[in-house]
């Protein structure tokens, strides 16, 4: 069967306009420091649980906040979303740290007002921001814009608390978070606290770093060695070969120091006899040596 031509198919897309026009809807007033007037809608209200209430005269809702802050209040009550205005100052570190300033106020903003949903994308602009400054510079922001932070806080105290991490291995670093760098007259009991911990964090990285740039005892003597080899003068070459030459044989020159034997003396030659009268004449010659005792012959 064919298809009837000029037929289309239904749209499935949910039809989200609304039946009235809500900029016809009630409206309240949000007034902040310098008297700038924001229009609010009052069905977004709800969106903030701790906001206060209008005024009956005149449906006035007054905030202590900067123009700045309440235009990205009410930005988010319209859309869910966050925004800030341009950031001002001559260099882009000083507008960033303009912007990361906003967003800490901001925060602090959506924490009083219950805003859950503004807390979460405050805290991800701060995350943000906060990648392209030095921790130093981000402790000393949050010490004026947010000097006492909530105890049940835990984010933030998590936030600070990986940032101090990052920068214990550098104590030129944490010179930069003392206290009394930022020209304080008066410190509270936390601060002198911070202040010890810093000095003692710094003094014993700076002693780790001295030990582990000493040597040992064998290399500083191996070093000791060479610098005294180097520096002492050369020798002669025949004191050289003298040296190499090998120690003397203490056997062989004793053998060789051994007095001589005494020599034998040479035998008489006496000729044999040949005769009887002169074979009595050898034995008369040879003298006859008695031993014992004689005595009794003798008498």
């Amino acid at each position: 069967m064919a298809k009837r031509k000029g037929t289309t198919k239904p749209s499935k897309e949910v039809n989200a306009r609304a039946e009235t026009s809500p900029y016809t809807a009630p409206h309240v007033w949000l007034h902040v420091q310098d008297e700038s007037k924001f229009t609010i809608l009052s069905s977004l209200l709800p969106k903030c649980p701790k906001l206060p209430p209008p005024s009956e005269l005149g449906g006035v809702i007054h905030l202590d906040i900067s123009y700045d802050i309440g235009h990205t209040f009410v930005h988010y009550l319209f859309t869910d979303t966050y925004q800030c205005l341009k950031p001002e100052g001559v260099s882009p570190h000083d507008k960033l740290i303009a912007e990361f300033t906003t967003s800490i106020r901001v925060y602090i903003l959506a924490r009083e007002l219950g805003s859950i949903l503004l807390e979460r994308l405050t805290r991800l602009e701060i995350e943000r921001l906060g990648k392209g400054l030095r921790f130093p510079a981000i402790l000393d922001l949050v010490r004026s814009v947010y000097p006492n932070p909530s105890a049940d806080d835990t984010w933030f105290s998590d936030y600070l608390k990986c940032g101090l991490k990052a920068i214990f291995q550098s104590p030129s670093d944490l010179l930069e978070c003392s206290v009394s760098a930022s020209g304080r007259q008066t410190l509270s009991v936390s601060d002198l606290l911070f202040e010890n911990m810093v000095a003692l964090i710094r003094d014993h990285v700076l002693t780790s770093q001295d030990l582990d740039a000493t040597p040992d005892n064998d290399a500083a003597l191996e070093v000791e060695e060479a610098l005294e080899i180097e520096a002492a003068p050369e020798i002669d070459a025949r004191e050289q070969t003298a040296l190499v030459m090998p120690a003397p044989d203490l056997e062989c020159q004793k053998e060789e120091t051994l007095e001589p034997d005494e020599p034998e003396m040479p035998e008489v030659y006496r000729p044999e006899p040949t005769t009887e009268v002169e074979l009595e004449r050898s034995y008369a010659e040879i003298p006859i040596v008695l031993t014992g005792d004689w005595s009794m012959f003798n008498s």
